[in-house]
């Protein structure tokens, strides 16, 4: 990403009120010391590289409340 890396996007997002709250996941084939960085930086998850469809679809169906899915 120009401009920021992705440790910045997650504290920018965290900083607007609309949006701390909404879930962020982090696909990564980085280091230790990068996922906690991302952590530490308010990531709800890190799923990491190589990645499993069924750990990202359990991972992303635990944080989806099933009233957001009936209302959609």
């Amino acid at each position: 990403m120009p401009g920021m890396d992705g440790i910045e996007l997650i504290e920018n997002i965290r900083g607007i009120a609309k949006l701390a709250d909404i879930p962020i996941f982090v696909l990564s084939a980085g280091s230790k010391d990068l996922l906690e960085r991302a952590m530490a930086a308010g990531a709800t998850k890190i799923i990491e590289k190589p990645i499993d469809p069924l750990l990202l679809w359990t991972n992303v169906w635990e944080l989806v409340p099933m009233s957001e899915i009936k209302n959609a």
